[in-house]
């Protein structure tokens, strides 16, 4: 059994003010808050691997998509040089960092390399009202084959909060108090959008579901 001591230090070490949050939800109980602590970051990992489906599939269906309309439009470079004038300043910035990037990692500017080079907050932003009638009236059921314009909406919101979801899983903060059942059904209907066969192979090897499952003696407390 762990001693006071041993508790302590472990605290300690955490930090008073990242600890406060688990403390709160628990009651004030130390070894609770740090089963807590410990289960939040199981599942934060899961989730992270989950969102790293999300994003190489959701950012290479676009790629793949806009390639395509890019080219028998014949405009030059590739969709992201912004030939056809879409992308906003921001977007075209943070493909001009990319690109920056990998020069200085001496790495060939390749559409592949570019494409995963750029952040998933780039690919979040591509759902911004600004291209609804720019971008994707043409690309929307290419891309999300099951999709119907009138989900656009909706489509942008579920990207959104993945997108915050994995700022937080980057910078080690506290997921247990967020909407997770709402988190994993916006991956999957995310994948399922764009290919049914992606959402089975990405369910099929999560641990998500386990693990949260684990967690319902934390979460009944901290409601």
């Amino acid at each position: 059994m762990e001693s006071h001591d041993f508790r302590s230090a472990i605290s300690e070490a955490l930090g008073k003010e990242r600890l406060a949050r688990y403390l709160h939800a628990t009651s004030g109980d130390v070894g609770d808050a740090l089963r807590l602590y410990v289960w939040n970051a199981a599942l934060s990992a899961a989730f992270f691997e989950v969102l790293g489906d999300v994003e190489v599939i959701v950012r290479q269906a676009i790629h793949r998509e806009f390639s395509e309309w890019h080219q028998s439009h014949g405009l030059p470079g590739e969709w992201y040089d912004n030939a056809h004038g879409f992308l906003t300043e921001a977007a075209v910035n943070d493909i001009r960092i990319a690109k920056s990037r990998l020069s200085l990692k001496r790495s060939e500017i390749t559409p592949a390399n570019v494409i995963n080079e750029l952040t998933f907050g780039f690919w979040r932003f591509l759902f911004a009202k600004h291209y609804q009638t720019t971008l994707w009236p043409a690309l929307m059921t290419r891309v999300f084959p099951s999709i119907a314009h009138s989900d656009f909406r909706k489509l942008r919101d579920r990207i959104a909060r993945l997108h915050q979801l994995r700022n937080l899983i980057a910078h080690h903060q506290p997921i247990y108090w967020r909407h997770l059942d709402r988190d994993f059904n916006d991956c999957r209907t995310t994948l399922r959008l764009i290919s049914p066969e992606c959402e089975t192979w990405t369910i099929g090897h999560t641990r998500v579901l386990t693990l949260h499952g684990q967690g319902s003696r934390f979460l009944e407390r901290s409601e």
